[in-house]
Formats: structure tokens, C-alpha cells, sequence
């Protein structure tokens, strides 16, 4: 049984389009930012993106990478007016 006062989370997975018009417009705020994190690592980098989303849905980001997290298979989350997007990537340099 649920409390009446707790938040409520949903998760929905999103098809093609919709990934790439969220992460449009995370790339399109004045301070795009995303929580990365190499699979089964506790261990979260806060990182900034660095103009648009490519026509192959890569983001780029503008501080320095954790030499550890290049060619892993990562985990990201960032937030747009309130709600928390989640997902899988894959890191090159």
C-alpha cells in the first residue's frame, strides 16, 4: 500500500523522436547539466555541455573527463523544469 503523501515516480521508456527532442532541449538551456556515472560505479561526475546536439544524437562537453569514464558504458541523468530523464551512453573522446 502506497502513502498518499509520498511522491509519486513513473518511468517511461521514450522512443526516437522524444530522446532527441529532450536532449535538444537540455543542449538549449543556459547551463546544460549532466550526471554521469560508469555502469555499477558510485562514483558521479557533474559534467557541462557545449553547444548542440549532433545529427547522431552525440552531446559535448566542456569540462574535463575522468580518464576513467572514456570508452565505458555510462549512466546519465539530468533534469528539465522539474523532471529527471535517465539513460545509457557510450563515451569516446
Amino acid at each position: 500500500m502506497t502513502n498518499e503523501n509520498e511522491p509519486s515516480v513513473y518511468f517511461n521508456k521514450l522512443n526516437e523522436q522524444e530522446k532527441q527532442s529532450k536532449l535538444n532541449r537540455l543542449a538549449s538551456l543556459v547551463r546544460s547539466e549532466v550526471i554521469v556515472w560508469a555502469k555499477g560505479s558510485t562514483k558521479k561526475e557533474s559534467l557541462l555541455l557545449e553547444g548542440n546536439l549532433s545529427h547522431n544524437l552525440e552531446l559535448h562537453i566542456t569540462n574535463d573527463l575522468p580518464t576513467d569514464l572514456i570508452g565505458a558504458d555510462l549512466l546519465f541523468s539530468f533534469s528539465i523544469s522539474g523532471l529527471n530523464f535517465f539513460g545509457s551512453a557510450y563515451c569516446t573522446e
